[in-house]
Order: structure tokens, then C-alpha cells, then sequence
């Protein structure tokens, strides 16, 4: 995995001064989850699907150290700055740390911000455009919806939401994630005003 580059939580400002960016491209950057680490799956396979695109600048922002300790806005005191054409896709914990971007897509938010305000987590006001994919609404995953379109693959009201052949339904977010980036059009879903509706 080459071609991105890692920028640790208080370097967030040199995305724009570093010579990888390229202002014609749109930005990526990942933001992963609680203990995620830069060679993590979750990481390793988002950054490479959009690698192998070739048509993305990509940044890790990479809070590894600190992502242990869950810490409400502190992104936000650091990322100041705005990124016009720029999108963000945090994963878990990192979901809910984003700062306002053209687009964000959270991969399974977690259930611990559900109580903080729209400014210390994901929402709707996030970015211009936020989707959300809630995989494991009743474990460890939000049961809120953040975004202006949240998919909710296999959901169930009641019970743990168990994605068919994963040991931790969490993970599945971000495989649908990039499976629907590799490969446009083959993720179907339906809209539904309600859960009951849908059933």
C-alpha cells in the first residue's frame, strides 16, 4: 500500500502543504476507529480501494494514540480548516470525530456519541452530504441515524444485528464500503420511512 500519506492528529494543517496533494483530485482522508491502527484491515482496505482508482489524493489521519481514549471534539480542536473538495470516511469512533467536508461516510458510528450534541458527533450538518452504513446498530454501533441517507444492512429492531459469516458484525461497514467503491451499482438497498415499513 503506497501512494497516501499519514498525518498524525496535531499535523491535520499540512494536508494542504505537502506535495503529494494534488488540488485537481479530491481528497480522501481516513479517519479510523477506536484501537484501529494505520495497518489495520479496515485502514489497509479503504486506502487501497481508493489507491487503486487513481484518481484521489489519500491522507490516514492517524490517531492511534489517542483513539483509546475517546476524546469528544478533539478533532475539531485541531482541524480548523476546511477542504472544499474533500471527502472523509471514519470508521467507528472515528465517525464521530469528523469536521464539516464536502462529503463523510461513517462506517458503523459508535453507540458511545449518541447522546453528545451534532457538534461533537457525526450528523446530517457534518458534511454537505453524509451517508452512514450502521452494521452493528445494537452492539457497538449508533442506533441514530446521522446521516441524510443511512443504509442498515440486515436490521432487526430487537436483538444483535448479525451480519451472515462475521464473528463481529462491526466489520462488515467498512467491506460494504469498499465493495460498493470497487464495484459501483452492485449494492442495492431500499428506501423506507420506517424499519416496519420495510419489513
Amino acid at each position: 500500500m503506497d501512494n497516501y500519506t499519514e498525518l498524525f492528529i496535531d499535523e491535520a494543517e499540512k494536508i494542504l502543504s505537502t506535495s503529494w496533494h494534488n488540488p485537481y483530485q479530491k481528497t480522501v482522508m481516513f479517519c479510523h476507529g477506536f484501537t484501529g491502527y494505520p495497518k489495520g484491515p479496515a485502514i489497509t482496505a479503504v486506502i487501497s480501494a481508493y489507491l487503486s482508482l487513481g484518481k484521489y489524493n489519500v491522507a490516514l489521519l492517524n490517531w492511534e494514540k489517542l483513539a483509546a481514549y475517546a476524546l469528544p471534539g478533539l478533532i475539531n480542536s485541531y482541524m480548523n480548516w476546511a477542504l472544499p473538495n474533500a471527502m472523509q470516511v471514519p470508521y467507528f469512533l472515528g465517525a464521530d470525530l469528523s469536521e464539516t467536508l464536502l462529503r463523510v461516510t461513517g462506517l458503523d458510528p459508535a453507540i458511545g456519541f449518541d447522546m453528545k450534541p451534532a457538534l461533537l458527533r457525526l450528523s446530517p450538518t457534518s458534511a454537505r452530504f453524509v451517508s452512514v452504513i450502521h452494521s452493528d446498530p445494537n452492539q457497538f454501533g449508533s442506533k441514530k441515524e446521522l446521516g441524510l441517507v443511512d443504509f442498515w444492512p440486515n436490521f432487526k429492531v430487537f436483538g444483535p444485528v448479525l451480519q451472515p459469516g462475521y464473528f463481529c458484525s462491526h466489520n462488515r461497514a467498512w467491506e460494504i464500503f469498499v465493495d460498493a467503491l470497487l464495484n459501483p451499482g452492485t449494492i442495492f438497498g431500499s428506501h423506507a420511512k420506517h424499519f416496519r415499513m420495510w419489513n
